[in-house]
């Protein structure tokens, strides 16, 4: 039998926080990054996430009986406020709804903006994106998705970053790069789609989106992106040279001075790190 209560609520909330604590703690050692693998560690924080949303108590649960610090939280909860017309978990309910709604309202208008975006700034076929098409196939992507990609070049990306559920839009900035640097700039951004990398970072958006309130929740969403760059960072550069991989650093910097030096900030955030 699976039934829901207060208590397995708090535990949920109690121990889905020490996971996140414990999944950032992995991510800052070097030596677990080293012998665990960033694959394991997003995996981890995979099932943070699921412990996050599944506050049940199955038949096996073994209750551990609180005499202090449950019913002293029970106790505020339930504490009767506008002359006992309501209680403070009401109020701390419709807070987080309310907060909630504001949340989808403004992610949605986002997204509206952002597709409208996209709709008015892709490239025309030309030598441009022959030229990009031409460097997608020297990075083995498959022809089928060449075939359906898009490019967007504009002053409003600050960072190259790739989106799209099914067919890849490759969005790059105002900037000038070598046919060496497309060629990083790509491998990186296709092997975040070929890692279905959009659909878990829309899910971590979700989350946070729905726990605002809970700053561990956005703990978790930092520091996931971080394992989720640095892991495709691994995997696009591991087939190449030393001295390529300098490259691809310098190529990462190059970026990065040119989102420093930028005095207005982009409504949008990329990200190619």
């Amino acid at each position: 039998m699976i039934s829901i209560s207060f208590s397995s609520c708090l535990l949920t909330l109690f121990w889905s926080s020490i996971m996140i604590l414990l999944f950032s703690f992995l991510l800052k050692c070097e030596l677990a990054k080293h012998n665990i693998g960033l694959s394991f560690l997003l995996f981890f924080s995979f099932l943070t996430v699921i412990r996050l949303m599944t506050p049940f108590e199955f038949r096996y649960t073994i209750a551990l009986i609180s005499t202090k610090v449950l019913p002293f939280i029970q106790y505020l909860l339930f504490y009767p406020v506008f002359h006992g017309r309501l209680y403070v978990y009401q109020l701390l309910l419709t807070g987080w709804i309310a907060g909630l709604l504001r949340n989808i309202l403004i992610t949605g208008k986002r997204y509206y903006h952002f597709q409208k975006f996209l709709k008015a700034s892709f490239l025309p076929l030309s030598e441009e994106t022959a030229h990009y098409a031409d460097i997608l196939k020297k990075i083995h992507c498959p022809q089928y998705m060449i075939d359906s990609c898009r490019f967007v070049r504009s002053h409003i990306v600050t960072t190259p970053a790739v989106t799209g559920w099914l067919k890849p839009v490759i969005l790059l900035p105002e900037l000038d790069f070598t046919d060496q640097e497309l060629e990083f700039i790509f491998m990186h951004e296709w092997t975040h789609f070929r890692h279905l990398d959009l659909f878990w970072k829309s899910f971590l958006g979700i989350l946070h989106m729905t726990f605002w309130w809970n700053p561990f929740i956005v703990l978790l969403l930092h520091k996931a992106e971080e394992a989720i760059e640095l892991k495709v960072d691994k995997a696009a550069t591991r087939n190449l040279t030393y001295y390529q991989k300098i490259e691809y650093l310098e190529c990462i910097i190059k970026i990065q001075k040119h989102q420093m030096s930028l005095t207005h900030p982009s409504p949008f955030t990329f990200a190619f790190s």
